[in-house]
């Protein structure tokens, strides 16, 4: 009885949510007053023509798992009529390493922060369809202005030690992405089911049988 409620709990454990990356503080804060441009086509700051612009950023994971949810920092510049941005989740170009157009799920997300508030405003996007991430792949959220006018502002991450550059990536047409360096990274954070190897499982009923049969022969 001991070994099957050990078993249970193990497997209860196993199958919760969970952080699984994250490019956040450890309270889950970030930059409220820095970050990277999503804007349209048509976008102006202050009657300062701005452009297009699109922002990625990629994680990996180190075992497989079931996508719970993307957790992404967005505020709108407050000059901005339009604070929804189109989110994707992205495979990686195995030639260079940056978002393929390969689009794996996607949806359009709210953004009800302020840019610079003193409110932290992480915004939740779950994915309609079951997503599996494979271990030690490159996936990249692409974050794209809605309409030409959008303005919001992916904030930022500074990375730790404050020299370390870290690798993201940008587009001027929401198509082709180039390579970006800085100490600052989106903030996000993603959470799922992590899906043991079956080496793990294996392991786990190895010792399980080892202390069965422990037990049995202390019971003799």
């Amino acid at each position: 009885m001991f070994f099957t409620l050990l078993a249970v709990f193990a497997h209860a454990r196993a199958g919760e949510e969970a952080v699984l990356f994250s490019q956040l503080n450890i309270d889950g804060g970030y930059s409220a007053g820095s970050g990277w441009n999503i804007t349209g086509g048509t976008a102006y700051l202050r009657d300062t023509f701005v452009g297009y612009h699109s922002t990625a950023s990629f994680f990996s994971l180190t075992s497989g798992a079931t996508l719970g949810s993307i957790d992404i920092a967005l505020s709108y510049e407050q000059d901005s009529a339009v604070s929804d941005v189109y989110l994707e989740l992205q495979s990686s170009s195995p030639s260079v390493d940056l978002p393929d157009g390969t689009i794996i799920a996607s949806g359009t997300v709210t953004v009800s922060t302020p840019f610079n508030s003193d409110s932290i405003g992480l915004v939740s996007f779950r994915p309609s369809q079951s997503v599996f991430l494979q271990a030690n792949k490159t996936y990249w959220i692409v974050a794209k202005p809605i309409m030409p006018e959008s303005y919001v502002i992916w904030n930022s991450f500074p990375a730790s030690p404050f020299w370390l550059r870290e690798r993201l990536a940008g587009s001027y047409d929401g198509t082709t992405y180039l390579e970006r360096w800085s100490n600052d990274v989106p903030a996000f954070r993603v959470t799922g089911v992590a899906i043991p190897e079956p080496s793990a499982f294996g392991t786990m009923t190895g010792l399980f049988v080892i202390l069965h049969t422990s037990l049995k022969r202390r019971q003799k």
